[in-house]
């Protein structure tokens, strides 16, 4: 079973953070869990839609998911910033990790025995890779196309 990325970006704030907001300080919970990511799975089934190809559906869908995520970010500035230390996030607008990925095998194959080195592909951040984690984004997202 693999997984191939398709495509990487970042997602922007719909709108630019206000001046006065670019400083977001941490909690001192916050500060305590700041090392650490949970990734959550969701898994949803492609409806098919009379008269459309499934690319078609797949590419509207990942359009509107991005346009939700950006749309999203106005309000939720934070994860739009980056982590600069334990004590504050720079809310610069940078973006959002945003990872598209490909398996080579069917969602139904895949849940009837799920693999915890492939679920693992399935997430944006791996515990082994250096290179998110030195860009110190508060949120990721991969969407991963079965």
């Amino acid at each position: 079973m693999d997984v191939e990325i398709i495509s990487k970006e970042e997602i922007k704030p719909a709108s630019p953070t206000p001046p006065e907001l670019r400083t977001f300080r941490f909690s001192i919970l916050d500060q305590l869990t700041r090392d650490s990511y949970t990734n959550i799975l969701f898994f949803f089934s492609p409806r098919k839609q009379q008269g459309t190809y499934l690319n078609d559906v797949i590419s509207q869908r990942s359009r509107c998911l991005k346009e939700s995520l950006s749309k999203t970010l106005v309000p939720f500035y934070p994860l739009a910033g980056k982590i600069k230390d334990n004590l504050h996030i720079e809310c610069n607008d940078d973006g959002v990790y945003y990872v598209e990925t490909q398996t080579n095998i069917g969602l139904l194959d895949f849940l009837r025995k799920p693999e915890n080195e492939f679920m693992n592909q399935l997430c944006p951040f791996h515990p082994d890779s250096t290179e998110l984690l030195s860009k110190s984004y508060p949120i990721m997202v991969q969407v991963n196309i079965f």
